[in-house]
């Protein structure tokens, strides 16, 4: 893995993660990768559905960020530092 501020995304999470840093474990990657999982897929699913049967613009807006924030977990528990993980999934 990668050390502390040499990720590609620690200046991105730094800035979304204004909480400070958190205590470091292994197996918060692994979880951070399954939760992004599941985050894209139940906003591409409902995408879907919103698409399908309403169309309404005010879902989007909630749907894109949801997107965002599963994409910004996703490339964090793949690229990121122990640091940036630990940072990202929060103080469990």
């Amino acid at each position: 893995m990668r050390d502390a501020g040499s990720c590609p995304t620690c200046r991105i999470i730094k800035t979304v993660c204004f909480w400070g840093p958190y205590k470091v474990a292994p197996w918060k990657r692994p979880a951070l990768l399954f939760m992004s999982f599941l985050v894209i897929g139940g906003t591409l699913a409902l995408g879907a559905f919103t698409v399908a049967h309403t169309n309404s613009t005010w879902q989007w807006f909630l749907l894109v960020p949801l997107l965002g924030l599963g994409v910004l977990g996703m490339v964090t528990a793949l690229r990121g530092c122990l640091d940036c993980v630990s940072r990202i999934f929060g103080g469990i």
